[in-house]
């Protein structure tokens, strides 16, 4: 099962990877992706049910991912500063890991 990337924009200093998810945004995804840096939730849905809470994964401005529990869609931010592809493939091997273990 392959990731499902939409878009890519490569930007001077960094860049960034929008994806859609085959199964929406959970807490285990959260807890694979948390090896890459710390974790920042906004508990949005405590202010009004009918909004989603987000989540923001981030290393010292090299490796940023967002996204939204109960969404298919994922960001990925990379700064240029570092090698872009092994890090990139390593955080996508996370997400296809969890994709195959939610069929």
């Amino acid at each position: 099962m392959s990731l499902n990337k939409v878009k890519t924009r490569n930007c001077r200093k960094y860049v960034k990877a929008y994806y859609v998810l085959n199964k929406e945004a959970d807490d285990e995804l959260v807890s694979l992706l948390t090896s890459y840096g710390e974790l920042e939730v906004s508990y949005f849905s405590k202010y009004n049910p009918k909004f989603k809470d987000t989540f923001k994964i981030k290393t010292d401005e090299v490796v940023v991912i967002e996204g939204v529990f109960k969404s298919t869609e994922l960001m990925i931010t990379i700064a240029k500063k570092e090698s872009i592809e092994p890090l990139l493939q390593s955080i996508e091997g996370k997400i296809e890991q969890w994709q195959i273990t939610k069929s």
